[in-house]
């Protein structure tokens, strides 16, 4: 069985920066059918947790945070959906075997049924414009 998840502004559209998203909304894939496990509050990155201000900040003066606690909560998944990440965190999710998976779509559950049947594929790159 495949575990996912989909970083969300509300649990219904999907977040276009996955460190700020509030949620990551988890779905196992069951014969080519995204099924709902459960909605994690994100308490897991800087920025969810108010640690980085990235408006007043350069990025290359900005202190390197971990994305370990991130990792950790997501680590049952096999990929993460999203609409922009920045490098860091791609490289971190890959590092731990979790793909990440950029796309278009604005609604969750489109987005989930869509890679459920094999229709998103990780490849394009939508990357935020910090590391």
């Amino acid at each position: 069985m495949t575990r996912f998840a989909v970083a969300s502004e509300d649990g219904i559209t999907i977040a276009g920066h996955t460190g700020r998203c509030r949620y990551f909304v988890v779905f196992d894939v069951e014969d080519d059918t995204a099924k709902l496990v459960e909605v994690r509050t994100n308490r897991f990155t800087a920025h969810a947790l108010g640690q980085c201000d990235p408006g007043n900040e350069p990025a290359h003066n900005r202190e390197q945070h971990s994305h370990d606690s991130l990792l950790d909560a997501l680590n049952d998944c096999q990929a993460l959906l999203c609409r922009g990440m920045g490098q860091r965190l791609v490289e971190d999710l890959l590092t731990r075997n979790i793909t990440p998976v950029f796309c278009e779509e604005s609604v969750v559950t489109e987005a989930a049924h869509r890679y459920a049947r094999g229709e998103l594929l990780p490849g394009r790159v939508n990357r935020c414009s910090h590391s």
